[in-house]
């Protein structure tokens, strides 16, 4: 098993590198370190997707894959002693690929657990978030990490995405003939994959657009190998 699977590494960079990857042990400089300012919640979880459980298809095209995945990602909310909002990604054939689940207070969703599943495991797994900074500060930079450990062979494969992602500007952007409000977002990673000693790095940036009452609508990876991969909003299912 090679330490990076380069297919799955860069899924994941895409995933993460707005919507899921939160934290850095890196000293990253926070453009907007006490910023109290929440404005982009609505751009980046927007509530209405959960309260209205609506259901999301993307595809995901790589320069070195001849044809595009297709990934639904579906938004739901459970009313109780408290609000829990759930996020939960499936590929073609039906299987659960990304799990989150969120709590909301005070109107801003926060990540109290998440699982990923990778190829060279059959079952869900745990992973570590957390932020650096306010992700959801105007123009801001935070810090964000990522990671889970694979069993493999008794041993375990670690995984850690590491680096920092600032909001650049705001568009417009049209998707089925309506007019959005925008952000633009640029992100800085690491992946550093450990196993049995072994210690590989790939690096990477990711540009993403996501928006107001819609979440993301796409997104472009770019690695220091000339992969280039795209994750695109195709499709609102209600």
């Amino acid at each position: 098993m090679a330490v990076i699977e380069m297919k799955q590494t860069l899924y994941f960079i895409i995933l993460i590198g707005l919507l899921s990857c939160q934290n850095s042990e890196k000293k990253v400089e926070l453009k907007s370190k006490d910023c109290n300012n929440t404005k982009l919640v609505n751009y980046i979880y927007p509530i209405s997707n959960f309260t209205n459980g609506k259901t999301f298809l993307y595809s995901l095209k790589s320069n070195r894959e001849p044809k595009p995945e297709l990934f639904k990602k579906r938004y739901s909310l459970k009313v109780d002693k408290d609000s829990l909002l759930f996020s939960v990604t499936e590929n073609s054939q039906g299987i659960v690929t990304d799990s989150t689940i969120f709590t909301l207070t005070n109107g801003i969703p926060k990540v109290i657990e998440s699982f990923t599943r990778v190829d060279a495991y059959p079952e869900l797994i745990p992973t570590k978030d957390s932020i650096v900074g306010n992700r959801y500060c105007e123009f801001g930079t935070f810090g964000n990490s990522f990671e889970y450990e694979i069993p493999f062979n008794g041993k375990m494969v670690s995984r850690k995405f590491q680096g920092h992602t600032t909001h650049k500007e705001y568009v417009k952007r049209v998707f089925n003939g309506i007019e959005y409000n925008c952000a633009i977002m640029e992100s800085q990673k690491t992946l550093t994959a450990e196993f049995n000693g072994q210690i590989e790095k790939l690096n990477g940036t990711w540009t993403g657009c996501t928006c107001e009452s819609l979440g993301e609508l796409y997104s472009t990876t770019k690695t220091e190998d000339g992969m280039v991969i795209e994750h695109k909003l195709e499709e609102i299912i209600e």
